[in-house]
């Protein structure tokens, strides 16, 4: 339907979020449905750019109602933004990214009423070490389950996430893993739960959990290859006495399991010694000479 308009040099305007089914029936398309709407048909279009405008200014190193001196991050790569969205930043949703990440296709992230300012893009980036961002998830719960039967037997590992599936839940952070135990962090309120189907399916498993969690995220491609970012980070939080129940580490970065209560003091700690140094603070007070508002 785009592509005859597109042909005849007519400039499309497509409502999003509303869709159809297979059957042909009216539906919605969910949450944050409108932006991916946009990265779909940019995808069809395999477009050199699709922009999505918000009311911020683009994707910042940590929430700004947490930390003041938040910085805009001018580019993250398409692992990254998921990371963070998986972690509670709310300016893409994960789902948004699939249609053209494949296609190597960047997404900026824009301010509707700062056209001004370049925004956020999200798209192939070089590696890079450090991180990049800072983000928290709270309200989590600890699940840790212990059995001999574990060792060298991965299939049960994948048993108990099986059943945490069956709870409708996911783990937010597998924190450690070894040959007698197993440790993962959950939505709290899906720890009774999943406690309970582990408890009926592998009764012979020893489960315990541990409540009142948060975890405090350092996302960055790089920052698990340089042997000297997990060691800033544990010192940051060390100067504010902060306690690390334990951590769990991929490709992204990695996660610090703390008490809920100290999440906010975390979050801080860290974002002062491993981003304020290294990604300068951007102030705009001028205007570009242009903007480029639509691909």
């Amino acid at each position: 339907m785009i592509y005859p308009l597109v042909e005849r040099g007519v400039v499309p305007v497509a409502g999003g979020f509303i869709g159809r089914t297979i059957t042909g029936h009216a539906t919605t398309l969910g949450r944050n449905g409108s932006d991916y709407s946009a990265t779909v048909i940019g995808a069809a279009l395999d477009c050199t750019e699709a922009t999505i405008y918000t009311d911020v200014d683009g994707v910042l190193s940590a929430d700004p109602r947490l930390v003041a001196n938040a910085r805009l991050l001018p580019h993250l790569s398409y692992a990254e933004a998921a990371r963070l969205s998986w972690f509670g930043a709310k300016v893409l949703h994960p789902r948004t990214l699939i249609p053209i990440a494949h296609r190597n296709i960047p997404v900026r992230v824009r301010n509707t009423f700062r056209p001004h300012i370049r925004g956020t893009v999200v798209g192939p980036v070089d590696e890079q070490s450090g991180a990049t961002a800072i983000t928290i998830r709270r309200k989590l719960a600890l699940i840790t389950v212990e059995s001999t039967d574990l060792f060298g037997a991965p299939e049960n590992a994948g048993q108990v996430f099986a059943l945490a599936a069956r709870a409708g839940a996911a783990p937010v952070v597998i924190c450690s893993s070894s040959g007698h135990h197993l440790s993962f962090a959950v939505e709290e309120q899906a720890a009774d739960s999943i406690i309970a189907l582990l408890q009926q399916d592998m009764d012979n498993w020893a489960v315990r959990c541990r409540r009142g969690l948060g975890a405090c995220a350092c996302i960055g491609s790089g920052f698990t290859i340089d042997p000297m970012s997990p060691a800033r980070a544990m010192t940051a939080l060390a100067s504010e006495r902060i306690p690390v129940v334990t951590q769990g580490t991929s490709e992204q970065g990695i996660a610090f399991i703390v008490k809920d209560k100290d999440c906010e003091r975390a979050l801080r700690a860290l974002h002062r010694d491993l981003i304020a140094p290294v990604i300068p603070l951007v102030r705009h007070h001028t205007k570009e000479k242009s903007a480029k508002h639509a691909n």
